[in-house]
């Protein structure tokens, strides 16, 4: 398959230098990542880093949820597969 040129739009500053771009951003770098290091943070001091490190799978189980809940994202079969494989693994490995 030959490299093609990206479109004009594509390299264009302003077609990403906008309102809605910037405040996902600005979610993203401050208030999610925040929100996180400070859960993680406290949640290492309460269990302990063997412990704490088997729950950081359910990142993917939680964006499944809330993509759903907040942006109206469609769970699929091959979702809520994945999603029992994650949990079945977490409880496998804190028992």
């Amino acid at each position: 398959m030959p490299c093609r040129k990206p479109p004009q739009s594509f390299c264009r500053v302003s077609s990403i230098a906008s309102l809605p771009v910037a405040m996902n951003l600005l979610f993203l770098g401050v208030l999610a990542s925040f929100l996180c290091y400070i859960l993680w943070t406290s949640e290492v001091k309460v269990l302990g880093p063997e412990k704490a490190s088997n729950y950081i799978y359910f990142n993917p189980l939680v964006t499944i949820i809330a993509s759903s809940v907040i942006l109206g994202e469609p769970i699929t079969l091959w979702m809520l597969a994945g999603g029992l494989a994650i949990v079945g693994g977490v409880y496998l490995t804190a028992r």
